[in-house]
């Protein structure tokens, strides 16, 4: 299963790392902030920001970021974290159940 995990952003500049830092190196992240005070900056070779034109709350946020992946995907709010890693298998398994 090839995964994109996209992240609705806006002001949540105190937990975005710890979310990173729980999620596998190697995962392609989209990180749409939703115009957020200060434009998010970071330089993570698996982690694309796009800021789109105009705010769109959550859900333009959640759209933005879809209709960025080219993959199935994994929404995730931006003050949460993942912690181990059989969330991955887990999603696997169900993704072929019947």
């Amino acid at each position: 299963m090839e995964l994109t995990i996209v992240i609705p952003f806006f002001n949540g500049y105190k937990h975005i790392d710890r979310l990173l830092e729980s999620l596998p190196v190697d995962m392609p992240v989209v990180i749409v902030d939703d115009h957020s005070d200060v434009p998010l900056q970071l330089e993570r070779d698996n982690v694309r920001v796009i800021r789109p034109e105009r705010k769109g709350y959550f859900t333009g946020a959640v759209n933005v970021g879809i209709d960025a992946c080219e993959t199935d995907v994994l929404i995730l709010n931006q003050d949460t974290w993942l912690e181990g890693t059989q969330w991955l298998d887990l999603l696997t398994k169900g993704e072929f159940r019947p």
